[in-house]
């Protein structure tokens, strides 16, 4: 069964950016989706924590499954 999809839509560029720290391979393809779709860095990682909050699964390290 497939999963799922987070869309972003294209926008017009933004007149600025707030900082995120992360990890800077996850910056990197962030800002590369920014780039491609021209909606700011912060937007694309609010979208992102809300889908992952909205979708969490919490499961017990004993069922032999872990998070990432």
């Amino acid at each position: 069964m497939d999963k799922p999809k987070l869309t972003i839509e294209k926008q017009h560029p933004s007149n600025g950016f707030k900082p995120a720290f992360i990890d800077a391979e996850i910056h990197q393809r962030i800002k590369a989706l920014s780039q491609e779709t021209h909606v700011p860095m912060a937007r694309i990682i609010a979208k992102f924590l809300w889908y992952g909050l909205k979708h969490v699964e919490i499961v017990d390290p004993e069922d032999g499954e872990r998070d990432v």
